[in-house]
């Protein structure tokens, strides 16, 4: 299996279920960095934090999951390189998941997406697993929509390839192009860590 990604780096066995659990820790790490600290003006995480919106978080992320649906079925696309609108739309998912999550105050010890997700990765009967239904109205629930996204973003690595460390990965990726996050990235180790 491929590991997915364009770099190496940090995390060179995306397989490795302890970097796994890194990576998810060090990203919702970097949401709660921005939670807990001042509005960051150019950034709209920041302001989604400070002024949390859970309808409009169940919806994003219904659309998310309905597009990764689509894209795994080959009928939705953003560039036509299939690996790329994965990370991609992987990725969204994610977010949007984790924004409720960290805006919720849920612990990442209550959450555990990633053991969620390599879950999905693992199961067997993964590939048959169906889009979740979200419900992000209080915090069983949202600990239990959690648990169900992360299990079917775990079930679509495996079908595209890519273990589920990659979605956190990139995530990171993506943050470290933002300058304003470098304090929040060497706080949860993850610039400290990279290669020189």
């Amino acid at each position: 299996m491929g590991d997915c990604m364009e770099r190496e780096g940090v995390f060179e066995n995306m397989d490795d279920p302890n970097g796994c659990e890194a990576a998810f820790r060090q990203a919702y790490g970097v949401y709660c960095w921005i939670r807990d600290n001042p509005v960051i003006p150019e950034s709209g995480t920041s302001r989604m934090l400070k002024r949390p919106d859970f309808n409009r978080y169940g919806k994003k992320l219904e659309e998310e999951i309905n597009e990764l649906w689509l894209l795994e079925r080959g009928e939705h696309y953003h560039t036509g390189d299939r690996e790329n609108d994965f990370r991609t739309e992987s990725n969204q998912v994610w977010y949007w998941m984790a924004i409720a999550d960290v805006v919720s105050g849920l612990p990442y010890e209550s959450i555990i997406p990633h053991s969620h997700a390599m879950n999905g990765f693992h199961d067997p009967e993964s590939t048959n697993i169906d889009k979740p239904t979200i419900n992000a109205t209080g915090t069983e629930e949202l600990n239990k929509t959690t648990k169900r996204c992360m299990k079917f973003l775990g079930s679509m690595c495996k079908k595209f390839g890519c273990p589920p460390t990659v979605i956190a990965v990139y995530d990171l990726e993506q943050m470290k192009k933002r300058l304003y996050l470098h304090d929040a990235l060497r706080e949860v180790g993850y610039l400290n860590e990279q290669k020189k």
